[in-house]
Parts: C-alpha cells; structure tokens; sequence
C-alpha cells in the first residue's frame, strides 16, 4: 500500500511500475491509485507496448544480422535456469541494443520473445536495456484497461508511442505532460490517461 491518506493527489504517476510488480502486487496498485488519487483527480500510467516485447532494438548504424547471430550464440551458451546476474554479465557486452525482451523456455532456457500471444498474463520476463538486464512482468493492454476499470478508474484515452517521431509529435502538440529525451529515446510503450469519477471541491 502507498503510505499516503485517501482522497490527497489530483495527479499520480506510474512509469513502468506495473511490469515490475507480481500479479497480484500488480491490481493492488491499480486499486492504490484510484484510493490516493481525489476526486477527479488524473493518472498517468505508462508501460510496454505490444512491439517492445516481440521486436529488437538497436542502436543506429547497428548491423542487425550480427547482433541477431551474436544473441544466439548467447543463449546457445547460457546455462539452464540462469540467474539475474549471470543473465546481466552475458549481456555486458551487447552495447548495439536499445531494447529487447526475453524470457525462460519451458525448458529454463533464455529466449528471445517472438509472439507475445504465447505469454501469460504476469509471465516473469527479462529486459535488456543498453546498460543493463533486469526482471520484469508481461501484462498486455486487456489487462491494464481490465485492472483500471476494476479500480473504479477512467479511462480517458490511450496513446501508443511506436515510432521516435510519434512521441516527437506528442511533444509538439499536448500542452499537459512533455516527454523528455530519456524517454522519447526508449522502445515503444503506451500511455493511459486515467481519471477518477467526481469533481474535487476543495
């Protein structure tokens, strides 16, 4: 639970929050914003869309034949049921990526996400950023929407941020929140903008 009373923010945040929680850590946090969040007061949640998972990202100039290749001789090598941190030295090098996702076989084998529909719902993934790997959760767009209707919350709309010049678009027109270079920088993911029913009259 966040340490805060009910009823006290008109605006919340959640960046790529929700793929770090366990399923049910996961509602909670939806039913946690729609408690601390006044009435009409507004949330911005922000998470991976649907390419960041299936797709590879890499760096401009990147030679996408041989990071391919050299990502398989990766996991051809890497052992059974790896840890996080043997996860994390195998990657150490991989520089050219932006931004992938993997997973464990079933098997216990690490792969390279193709189809997300072969995922489940709080499925334990692995993202390798151009720093470093780290565990994550798969939840698709049906359960964000799911989970913030449950909450009580709003809907207002939904914003998919496929391409670099899309989310330079959305700084040019949306006067509310502008995303900064760190983020219009990072592989695709969607926006909520959700709301809680009521007018705050304080």
């Amino acid at each position: 639970c966040m340490p805060y009373d009910d009823n006290v923010f008109d605006v919340a945040f959640s960046f790529y929050i929700t793929c770090t929680l366990k399923l049910e850590a996961c509602i909670k946090h939806f039913e946690e914003l729609y408690r601390v969040l006044a009435p009409g007061g507004k949330a911005v949640v922000v998470t991976h869309s649907r390419p960041a998972f299936e797709k590879l990202f890499l760096r401009s100039g990147a030679d996408k034949t041989a990071v391919e290749k050299k990502i398989t001789n990766l996991l051809t090598n890497l052992k059974q049921y790896p840890s996080l941190s043997q996860i994390n030295d195998a990657f150490q090098s991989f520089n050219e990526i932006v931004g992938a996702i993997f997973t464990l076989d079933d098997n216990g084998y690490l792969q390279k996400i193709r189809e997300v529909g072969k995922l489940t719902i709080g499925q334990a993934v692995w993202v390798k950023t151009q720093i470093i790997t780290f565990p994550n959760y798969f939840y698709d767009d049906q359960f964000i929407q799911q989970q913030s209707i449950a909450a009580g919350l709003n809907i207002d709309r939904i914003e998919n941020f496929y391409t670099e010049e899309r989310r330079i678009a959305y700084n040019n027109t949306n006067p509310e929140i502008k995303l900064d270079k760190d983020i219009t920088d990072t592989p695709p993911y969607v926006m909520y903008h959700l709301s809680k029913p009521g007018t705050n009259l304080d």
